[in-house]
């Protein structure tokens, strides 16, 4: 099993998307999902690894409701989050600004990322503290 996790810059969570190993279209989907608990989301995929079917699923329900002003999206470089076919859904229907690492550059970035994720954490705070 996989378990996509996101969040935001203001630290808030969005629901968990978990990806079991099965056959789409097969038993554990058309039999188990609706006795999954609810506020996460489930799909299948033969070994259980996002892919680009996965991928559209993810852009559209967990990403797109969740989207509420232009965001920027960061990727990492696997092949279905730079895809041509993901990128025009996260840019066309999600409404995201697309950020993607360069390749093996994800140890580096992921370092930059964090520094970046405390200031806008800090400036959130400071800009919610203004409004009270």
């Amino acid at each position: 099993m996989t378990a996509v996790l996101s969040v935001r810059a203001d630290s808030s969570k969005l629901p968990i998307l978990f990806i079991m190993r099965g056959m789409p279209g097969g038993l554990i989907e058309k039999t188990e999902f609706d006795d999954f608990p609810i506020g996460h989301f489930y799909a299948i995929q033969q070994r259980a690894w996002m892919d680009s079917r996965v991928w559209a699923y993810y852009l559209r329900s967990v990403l797109k409701p969740q989207v509420h002003a232009p965001s920027v999206l960061l990727l990492d470089n696997l092949d279905s989050h730079v895809s041509e076919r993901g990128m025009k859904i996260a840019i066309e229907e999600a409404g995201c600004i697309l950020a993607p690492i360069p390749p093996n550059a994800t140890s580096a970035v992921s370092r930059l990322m964090l520094v970046l994720w405390h200031l806008s954490s800090d400036i959130c705070v400071s800009f919610g503290s203004k409004r009270i």
